[in-house]
């Protein structure tokens, strides 16, 4: 079982670098295509909201690739897909997406941003 827990630095960092470029590649999108704000007018909510989320994911997703602020980054996201899964996602497979970044969020708040951090690398870990 050592060997096994030998591994949990490099899973952290997958983990990480995993739910950060996923995160990072729906801010962006958000910004090349905007049909996110129909959506979000469809919903009787503002169309600016479109941008103000694309750029949270985009910063919180970059912040979750190289490991700086991982903490507060996993708890923006973890807190941001429980809006997304009741808003934008409530049922069946489109739940899935939310629910899994959820589980990555909770997994680095719970054991930090594993190897390869900036958080590690300036001495930070909260």
């Amino acid at each position: 079982m050592s060997n096994v827990n030998r591994l949990q630095p490099l899973s952290l960092l997958i983990m990480r670098v995993a739910a950060g470029a996923i995160v990072l590649d729906h801010g962006i999108r958000k910004f090349q295509f905007p049909g996110f704000a129909g959506y979000l007018q469809f919903q009787h909510m503002p169309a600016w909201l479109n941008s103000v989320t694309a750029g949270f994911e985009v910063v919180v997703g970059a912040l979750l690739i190289v490991g700086l602020l991982t903490k507060w980054a996993a708890i923006g996201t973890a807190l941001y897909m429980v809006v997304a899964a009741v808003l934008a996602h409530p049922i069946g497979h489109l739940f899935q997406e939310p629910a899994m970044l959820f589980a990555l969020a909770a997994g680095l708040l719970a054991f930090g941003p594993g190897m390869a951090a900036l958080d590690g690398m300036i001495g930070k870990t909260a």
